[in-house]
Order: C-alpha cells, then structure tokens, then sequence
C-alpha cells in the first residue's frame, strides 16, 4: 500500500517500542488498527461510489451512441448496402424481370408461360431413362361354379 518493506516496518516497530514503551504499545496498536479498519471501509465507500459515477456516465455515453445510430439516414444506408451487396447493380436487375412476369394465380390475369430454351434439360453425359416395358397384364378370375359342400346340384 505505502510501498513499505519489512525492514523499514522492523526499524517502525523498535522506533514505537522505545518511545511509547512496551506498558503502552497494545492500546496504541488497538487504535491504529482501528484507524487502518475505517480508512479501509471508507476507500471502499469512496470506490463504489466513484464505479457508480463511472457507469452513469458510461451509460450517457452510450445512451448517445444508440441515439446517434437511430438517427441514421435511409438514402446513405441504401446506398451503402446496394453497394456491397450487389455493386454491379446483376440483382436488381434480375429482381425487376422476375417482378415482370404476371402470376398465374392472379385473377383476371393472362399467363403465357415463357418459350421453352433450346438448350436441353438433362446433360448429354447422363443417359436417358428408357420407358418400361408394361406386363402382361394378369387374366381375369374365372368364376367357378362349384357349390358349397352338402348341396346337391339340380
């Protein structure tokens, strides 16, 4: 604390022994250490209070910090995103021709589904799939005309 070393608190304790004398030196270490106990309680008060100060203005601070960024301007901010995002501008245009088409579910609306591409739809590496061959379809059940057992046949 006060960047004392246990010689010079060896050299304090003889010093205090000789001048105040070994009849008073108990009630005289009572009382500092009762001195040391309240200026240690009111560091801690002091410390507290001046955390408490200390987030206050921290909390002014950033109190300020968040209404500065609810101030934000739209345009700047648009133009900031649109440009990382898409700074060619390939998205939006692709965006808008895909709002073109009508949707077929619109009522009153006319869709004509787009030309289909030439180019085709399965890769030439992958083989086609071969239409399967129907069965032979199963005969029909004959009917019998056995009787049931005990009855006679006319």
């Amino acid at each position: 604390m006060f960047d004392i070393g246990w010689s010079e608190m060896l050299v304090i304790a003889v010093v205090a022994f000789i001048v105040i004398g070994p009849k008073e030196l108990p009630g005289v270490l009572r009382t500092v250490a009762g001195l040391a106990s309240k200026a240690r309680a009111a560091g801690r008060v002091f410390q507290q209070q001046l955390d408490e100060v200390l987030r206050e203005a921290n909390a002014a601070d950033l109190r300020k910090q968040v209404d500065d960024a609810l101030r934000i301007d739209q345009g700047a901010a648009e133009r900031a995103v649109t440009g990382a995002v898409d700074p060619t501008g390939e998205v939006n245009q692709i965006w808008s021709e895909a709002s073109a088409i009508p949707d077929p579910g619109a009522p009153g609306g006319d869709y004509t589904p787009p030309a289909p591409s030439s180019e085709p739809e399965v890769p030439a590496l992958v083989p086609q799939a071969q239409p399967a061959v129907p069965a032979e379809p199963a005969p029909p059940p004959v009917a019998s005309e056995s009787k049931p057992p005990g009855e006679k046949a006319s």
